[in-house]
Formats: C-alpha cells, structure tokens, sequence
C-alpha cells in the first residue's frame, strides 16, 4: 500500500548501523530466512550450553536426590543435543550450498555465515560428543 511504502522510505532516514538500502537487499535476496541463518550460527553453540548446563544440573540433583535414573538421564540430554547440533551442522552446509558461488555481497554474506557455521557446528558437536564420554566411566548405572 501506499502507507507501507511511506513508512519503509521513512525508515531508511533514520540512522543505522548498516546502510538501509543494503538492509532491503538482505531482507529480500538472501536465499534462507534470518532464522536459518541464526540457527546456522548459534545453533550449535545453544546446543553445547544446554548440555552443558543439564548435565550439571541432573547429576548434581539427581545424585544428592537420590535419584536413580541419572546416567539414562543424561545419556538422554547428550542424545538429544547430539541430534541438535548435527541439525544445526546439516543446516549450516544446506545454507553454504544455497548461498552458491555468486559474486553478490549479500549471497558472499550468506556463503560465509554457512562456512562458520559447518565449523563451529561440527566443533560443538564434537565436544558434546566428547563430554558424553566421562558419563560410561564415572557414574555406575
């Protein structure tokens, strides 16, 4: 409508942090929506501080309760962000692969946050990976 046209021309007088016009571009050329690109990055991340976070908090609990499910509990939250930071790692290179060999700024933009995102994704997916491990040695089923 007319009014939304207005209110967008408007929007681009106001100071930011990134040029409007390369901000419209953003929002209407990129390939995936913001929220796959927020997923791509943090994802992963998120994911390992879930675990991390959890499995303090089952086996503190858990053990000081008495509760005699901790080790399944455990195993449980490692298996599910496992699964969360592999998507998270799958998503990152879908994106990288979208995002193509274009020469566009914002494509370029895109391709990199894909790049970062199968690194950091496959790291913290190896390090949730890794943190599991003590679980088989340290607490008896």
């Amino acid at each position: 409508m007319v009014t939304d046209s207005i209110r967008s021309e408007e929007a681009c007088r106001v100071p930011c942090l990134y040029p409007c016009s390369s901000v419209k571009s953003v929002v209407n050329n990129l390939p995936v929506s913001r929220w796959t690109l927020r997923f791509c990055l943090l994802g992963g991340g998120v994911a390992w501080l879930v675990h991390l976070v959890g499995a303090w908090a089952i086996a503190e609990f858990g053990i000081l309760g008495g509760f005699s499910s901790v080790h399944t509990l455990i195993l449980v939250l490692s298996a599910a962000m496992l699964l969360a930071a592999g998507a998270a790692t799958l998503v990152s290179a879908h994106v990288r692969r979208a995002a193509g060999a274009e020469t566009h700024e914002d494509t370029r933009t895109v391709a990199f946050c894909g790049r970062l995102g199968v690194v950091t994704n496959a790291v913290f997916t190896v390090i949730i990976a890794a943190q599991t491990v003590p679980v088989f040695y340290f607490l008896d089923p």
